[in-house]
């Protein structure tokens, strides 16, 4: 059984019948129903008792109508949460500062980001300069806030300039 028959299976449940489902599922009836059929054998129950037109599902097919609700509201979920981390909304950010950004830059970033992103786990701290360079191009950080100076040895670094001042 996949996710496909447990799609199915809900889709029979909901319309009532196999017409219905195979129209919200944008396939053919005869189709639906030789897939049905072939996971009733599969499985040696019948999933819906079928008359008139109409398909009611048996205690099997109730069964698993709950089960597959509940599997497709956890892929649907799971969809969601992985779109959401794909896009930076979700997940664990590690941002470094050195001494002297982070009194004009590090709270508003975090303020920001914090409302923006409230499912973003952020982690801040603080550190020497030169190190929190040397420590992004190993991995320990995802982002760091430096002056430009101590960047400028790692030239295979992406950087971006945030602040234009004297300092």
């Amino acid at each position: 059984m996949d996710l496909k028959h447990l799609e199915q299976i809900v889709a029979i449940s909901r319309h009532g019948g196999f017409s219905g489902a195979a129209r919200r599922l944008g396939m053919a009836q005869s189709t639906l129903s030789k897939n049905i059929a072939r996971l009733e054998a599969k499985l040696g129950v019948e999933l819906f008792a079928r008359e008139a037109g109409a398909a009611q599902p048996t205690s099997y097919g109730r069964f698993l109508v709950a089960r597959a609700e509940a599997v497709l509201r956890d892929v649907e979920a799971l969809n969601h949460d992985f779109d959401k981390l794909m896009h930076g909304e979700r997940g664990r950010l590690r941002i470094r500062v050195g001494p002297a950004p982070r009194h004009g830059l590090l709270g508003p970033v975090v303020t920001a980001m914090a409302q923006r992103y409230p499912e973003l786990s952020l982690r801040t701290a603080q550190d020497n300069a030169q190190r929190l360079v040397s420590d992004l191009a190993e991995g320990a950080y995802d982002a760091v806030f430096v002056h430009q100076e101590a960047a400028a040895p790692f030239g295979d670094l992406v950087r971006v300039r945030v602040l234009q001042g004297p300092h």
